[in-house]
C-alpha cells in the first residue's frame, strides 16, 4: 500500500500547493491516479476557474491521444527522462563495442591476424559511430550502426561455424550479444523518432 493511503493524505490540501500547469498534468493523466486522487484534483481545477465543470474533460485539450506504447519500446513523453534512457542505453553500447576487440586479442593469439584486423576494425567502428550518435542524434549514424552490426554478426557466425569444433555456447553467446545490441539500437531509434 502507497505511503500516501496509509498516511491519509488530504489531496484537496496537496494540490493547494501545487501550479496551475501541476494540476493540468494530473487532469490528463487522471485515468492513472486513484479515483479520489484524480477528483480532488478536478474539484482543485474547477475552483481555480481551470475548468468551468466537469464537462470540459470531455474536451480534446483533457483527452490526449491514447498512448502508443509498444510491446518492445515503452513510449516515453518527458523529455528528460528520454534523454537519461538514450545515455543509459549509449553506454550499453559502448560496453558492447569492447567485445570485438577481445575476439581480436583472441585471435591475435591463435594467430590469425585477418580476423584480429576484421574484429578491430569493426570495434573501432561501433565506438566511432557511438560517439558521433552521442553527439549528432543522427539517425543516419545510427542506421549505419544497425549495417555494422549486421554484418559484424554475420561475420561472428561465419567464423564459428569454420572452427574446427564449435560450441553451441559458442552460437549463443553471439546470438545473445546480436540481440542486446539490435534492442539498444532499435530502442534508442525509437526515442530519437518521438
Amino acid at each position: 500500500m502507497p505511503e500516501e493511503i496509509k498516511a491519509g493524505v488530504d489531496y484537496e490540501e496537496r494540490y493547494k500547493e501545487l501550479g496551475d500547469a501541476e494540476i493540468r498534468e494530473i487532469l490528463l493523466k487522471r485515468k492513472s491516479y486513484q479515483p479520489q486522487a484524480a477528483q480532488a484534483a478536478i474539484q482543485e481545477a474547477i475552483s481555480r476557474g481551470i475548468l468551468q465543470s466537469e464537462q470540459d474533460l470531455f474536451s480534446g485539450e483533457y483527452n490526449p491521444p491514447p498512448s502508443r506504447s509498444g510491446f518492445l519500446f515503452p513510449d516515453i513523453q518527458n523529455p528528460e527522462q528520454k534523454s537519461k534512457i538514450l545515455a543509459s542505453l549509449r553506454r550499453i553500447i559502448y560496453i558492447l563495442g569492447i567485445i570485438p576487440f577481445a575476439f581480436a586479442v583472441m585471435n591475435y593469439f591463435h594467430g590469425n591476424f585477418s580476423s584480429v584486423i576484421a574484429f578491430a576494425v569493426a570495434g573501432a567502428a561501433w565506438l566511432f559511430f557511438n560517439f558521433m550518435l552521442s553527439k549528432t542524434k543522427s539517425s543516419l549514424i545510427l542506421n549505419t550502426m544497425l549495417v555494422v552490426l549486421i554484418i559484424a554478426f554475420g561475420y561472428a557466425i561465419f567464423t564459428v561455424s569454420t572452427m574446427k569444433a564449435p560450441e553451441i555456447m559458442d552460437f549463443i553467446a553471439i546470438i545473445a550479444t546480436f540481440m542486446v545490441s539490435l534492442y539498444c539500437l532499435l530502442f534508442a531509434r525509437s526515442i530519437m523518432k518521438s
